[in-house]
């Protein structure tokens, strides 16, 4: 999707910021209408515990205790829906909230023996995301066939498709969503021109506020 126009890039990006209706903690902002929520939410996220943000601001706390939390959340969500998260799938989903970067499958395989002292091979890694993926536990950077745990598993809002802004310097990646309007405009500007839409999700491209300030 090519947009030529400054101001319509802006307007998208600042669209897809929106908190929800029930806004999350992780931006750092109450709501969208309160002056400076742009710069809060792009130049100074917070995590989950209130911690201005690095590469931890993805998913808040990645301390042991913090992951645990995640983990505790994902185990509550699959018994509630009927679904066994069986222990290794669990320590995938550990791994993966554990990390600050995104993972490949091949990556998640190395750091679970690491993590866990016990060897797992690479397809059932791919079987274990699969599985993460649908119950929209983690997700997958199609760019780079990548894979990172979903930034707002304890949170307690309806979530939103997401997005996600790729640093492409020190690899990090900001988890955000798009509003449902939004989807929707775009679905329907694609199917204007005859093209079906396969799915809603963008991976944008750029640099963050802190690498951004490091070339200055």
């Amino acid at each position: 999707m090519k947009m030529t126009e400054k101001t319509a890039s802006e307007r998208m990006v600042r669209s897809m910021m929106r908190p929800r209706g029930q806004p999350c903690e992780a931006l750092g902002v109450k709501d969208s209408r309160q002056p400076g929520w742009y710069h809060a939410a792009m130049n100074n996220r917070h995590g989950h515990d209130g911690q201005r943000g690095d590469a931890r601001s993805r998913l808040g706390d990645m301390s042991e205790a913090g992951v645990a939390r995640i983990i505790r959340k994902a185990e509550d969500f699959c018994r509630e829906a009927g679904l066994r998260l069986t222990a290794k799938r669990k320590n995938v989903l550990a791994v993966l909230a554990a990390s600050e970067l995104p993972l490949s499958a091949y990556d998640v395989a190395d750091h679970y023996r690491e993590r866990f002292s016990d060897g797992i091979p690479v397809m059932s890694v791919y079987r274990m995301l699969d599985f993460l993926i649908e119950e929209n536990l983690v997700h997958k950077l199609e760019s780079s066939n990548k894979y990172l745990a979903c930034s707002h598993i304890v949170c307690d809002h309806a979530h939103e498709t997401p997005q996600f802004l790729i640093c492409d310097h020190c690899q990090r990646v900001t988890e955000i969503a798009i509003s449902n309007d939004t989807i929707e405009a775009l679905r329907d500007s694609v199917a204007a021109v005859d093209f079906h839409l396969r799915g809603p999700k963008l991976e944008l491209h750029g640099l963050c506020g802190q690498c951004r300030a490091a070339e200055s």
